[in-house]
């Protein structure tokens, strides 16, 4: 009967917070730690609820996902399908830059062996002896001047 007693004014202080006379006399907690160990029921409670759904049997025999977890979490599964949908697009786009990066790469990398090329052609061209063998192959009569180059000086009062 005590007993009876005892988790009757439990379930009272539980559901409306308050605490009866000889229920505060017999205990000697502060207030401060009843509200601690109710937090702590409260997340012992909600942590064995959430294993009893994630149970393996459950899981397996379907009952984790019924109509009414479904329509009670309807915003958080919809929020979750749509985070899923962007990390899995994400991922793609990610990859189909990266893969476009890579053959940008072997492109930079092949024009670059192409200039190379050419610049070595162009060299060889612009020596001497190439430019020699150019002119006497089209018949150009050009040949090396005899004289230095010299300077024409010009001065501004008309005389030379």
């Amino acid at each position: 009967m005590k007993e009876d007693k005892e988790t009757s004014e439990e379930v009272i202080e539980e559901t409306t917070g308050q605490r009866t006379e000889e229920n505060a006399e017999n205990t000697a907690v502060a207030p401060d730690t009843d509200h601690d160990r109710n937090d702590w029921k409260q997340f012992r409670e909600d942590l064995l609820t959430v294993l009893r759904i994630l149970n393996p049997k459950n899981i397996f025999s379907g009952r984790m996902i019924s109509i009414d977890f479904i329509l009670h979490r309807w915003k958080t599964l919809l929020l979750i399908f749509f985070v899923l949908m962007f990390y899995i697009s994400n991922r793609y786009s990610c990859q189909q830059k990266i893969a476009e990066i890579g053959e940008l790469r072997k492109e930079v990398e092949e024009i670059g062996y192409k200039s190379l090329d050419m610049f070595s052609r162009l060299k060889n061209l612009q020596r001497e002896e190439a430019v020699l063998k150019t002119v006497q192959d089209n018949g150009l009569n050009l040949s090396y001047p005899q004289k230095p180059p010299y300077v024409i000086t010009y001065k501004r009062d008309g005389t030379e």
